[in-house]
């Protein structure tokens, strides 16, 4: 029952790791949004912003609530699991094996095992961070033109041509050799 139970919150801490890092990437995509389409309704980026800032820390608040939750039930369970099986050793073992092994393994070796569950959430996060950002930065280098300046690329506009920094972007036109933009 512990078991399946610390692996309902292993699986919402990781979910909510997910989201949190997907909505890092929703934050580049509003404010590339807000920056490229002059058209776009201040109201709708504000909220959407604001929106979107609400779910990340939402799902990261979960995120690291429902982690310490698991981390103090894992510690626990794993310290009396190992308490149980040291007192189940016979005397003359134990004393054989000397008392430095026992303190190791209640002091340095389920820590150690602890940090390492601990990091599961955050790597998930940074993987989802990566992920949706490699999808978005794809989708928005994908060589198909969209919307009304799909037929005539020569009438693509500039804030399209350009990315942020003002290079020159995906979509600009092909020039002849020797001419300037």
């Amino acid at each position: 029952k512990n078991f399946r139970h610390a692996r309902v919150i292993l699986v919402l801490v990781i979910m909510a790791g997910i989201v949190g890092g997907a909505s890092t990437t929703a934050f580049l995509a509003v404010i590339n949004m807000a920056i490229t389409n002059r058209t776009a309704s201040w109201t709708n980026v504000f909220l959407s912003f604001i929106a979107i800032a609400l779910v990340g820390i939402g799902c990261r608040i979960a995120s690291q609530m429902l982690l310490t939750r698991f981390t103090i039930g894992a510690v626990f369970a794993l310290r009396m699991q190992l308490c149980r099986q040291i007192l189940a050793v016979p005397y003359r073992k134990l004393e054989e094996s000397g008392s430095h092994r026992m303190f190791a393994a209640l002091t340095e070796d389920l820590p150690t095992i602890i940090g390492a569950l601990t990091s599961i959430p955050v790597l998930c996060t940074q993987a989802a961070i990566v992920v949706c950002s490699a999808i978005y930065l794809a989708w928005l280098s994908w060589p198909v033109p969209r919307g009304k300046w799909a037929v005539d690329r020569r009438r693509t506009p500039p804030s399209a041509n350009a990315t942020v920094c003002g290079a020159p972007g995906f979509f600009s036109s092909p020039r002849a050799p020797g001419t300037r933009r």
